[in-house]
């Protein structure tokens, strides 16, 4: 008989989508925004930037997968993925989030382009393993049903957390 899968492990599990979830709600909705309006970029080359991140991400993710799935690390095979993409995730973030490559449009393409993919691939690199892990994690379907469910929950806190909190802290600081 197989092991049934812990509450512990479900929250531990679940948890990592308030984060991931968060991130992407963060992304998704506001780098257009920033792009054009702090940065100061002519429109059509934000949308450039922001669309080709996305198809980067659709692309990376099928590769991903199949990597993720023939992995043989001692540490599994999701988990390489997971870790390998913190290293990149954040500073691409931050970086997505700063004024790189001066004060032209053109300019600032490249650059934006660049932290742009980065951010979407290490986005696979977390996400596409992190689905799939739940799947190894909880055998059972009752466990799949349960780990999923309580990764979703996380995850729309994340959305929240991703889509308001920008605002929020920016009426913040508006205030001051």
């Amino acid at each position: 008989m197989e092991e049934r899968l812990t509450l512990k492990k479900s929250l531990g599990y679940g948890l990592c989508g308030i984060t991931q979830s968060g991130v992407y709600n963060l992304v998704s909705c506001y780098m257009l925004l920033y792009l054009t309006s702090v940065a100061g970029m002519k429109t059509e080359l934000a949308g450039t930037i922001v669309s080709f991140g996305m198809i980067m991400e659709m692309l990376s993710g099928l590769v991903i997968g199949k990597m993720s799935d023939s992995c043989t690390s001692r540490l599994g095979r999701r988990r390489p993925f997971i870790m390998a993409s913190a290293m990149v995730f954040v500073p691409s973030i931050i970086l997505m989030y700063s004024r790189i490559g001066g004060e032209n449009s053109a300019n600032m393409f490249v650059p934006y382009l660049i932290v742009s993919g980065i951010f979407w691939i290490s986005h696979s690199l977390i996400y596409v393993p992190f689905i799939a892990w739940g799947a190894e994690i909880a055998t059972d379907y009752d466990d799949r049903t349960k780990i999923r469910s309580i990764a979703s929950f996380f995850g729309v806190a994340g959305t929240l957390l991703g889509s308001s909190c920008p605002l929020l802290f920016v009426s913040i600081l508006e205030k001051r």
